[in-house]
Formats: structure tokens, C-alpha cells, sequence
């Protein structure tokens, strides 16, 4: 009876932590604002929410491995510097500039 009773409550607070894990929300740095939207827009051509969402998990996912900001910029200078045209350039550059600040907080 005592078992029967404790698999119960412990039943029921599983079921009430699955609830309460539903509504938390993302790392606030690692979704797309306003302000990262308009940095990752130049000249009419813009990066969506998902590749933006990519870049950020991808600075996130190297800070987490130790890399520093200043790292962070120098890979984005080398990245960027692999697009062909100018302002596919320029997009990149302010897009994963912006991104950086974002993850890794302002200078």
C-alpha cells in the first residue's frame, strides 16, 4: 500500500515537472531580435531567423568551448572573407559581428 502510494506521487511529480519544462523559454541570447535582424540586412538582401539562429548556436557552441571573443571576431573576418561578391561580404560581416555581441555580451 505504502509503494502503491509512493509510485503515485512520484508519478504525479514527474508529470508536473514535464508541464512546468514546457513553458521555459530559450536562452534569450541565442534567438534573433529586432536589432539582429536589421544588422543581418544590407542592401535588401537579409538572413532568415533560422540561419540567424545558426550563427548564433554555432558562436555559442565555440564560446562554450573556451574561444574567446577576440577569436570569435578573427574567425568572422576569415569566413566573410570567402564570399565572392562585396555586399555578401558586408552582410556577413555585420550579420556575425552583431551575432558575437550578442552571445558574448557587449565590449
Amino acid at each position: 500500500m505504502i509503494g502503491r502510494t509512493a509510485g503515485t506521487v512520484v508519478l504525479l511529480g514527474m508529470l508536473c515537472g514535464v508541464i512546468s519544462g514546457c513553458g521555459t523559454s530559450v536562452d534569450p541570447r541565442l534567438q534573433p531580435d529586432a536589432n539582429l535582424r536589421a544588422s543581418c540586412t544590407y542592401k535588401g538582401n537579409t538572413y532568415t531567423d533560422e540561419k540567424i539562429r545558426g550563427i548564433l548556436a554555432d558562436i555559442e557552441s565555440h564560446r562554450l568551448g573556451g574561444a574567446t571573443k577576440a577569436n570569435e571576431l578573427y574567425g568572422d573576418i576569415t569566413t566573410c572573407a570567402e564570399n565572392p561578391v562585396e555586399d555578401d561580404k558586408t552582410l556577413c560581416s555585420n550579420c556575425v559581428s552583431a551575432c558575437i555581441d550578442k552571445v558574448y555580451g557587449p565590449s
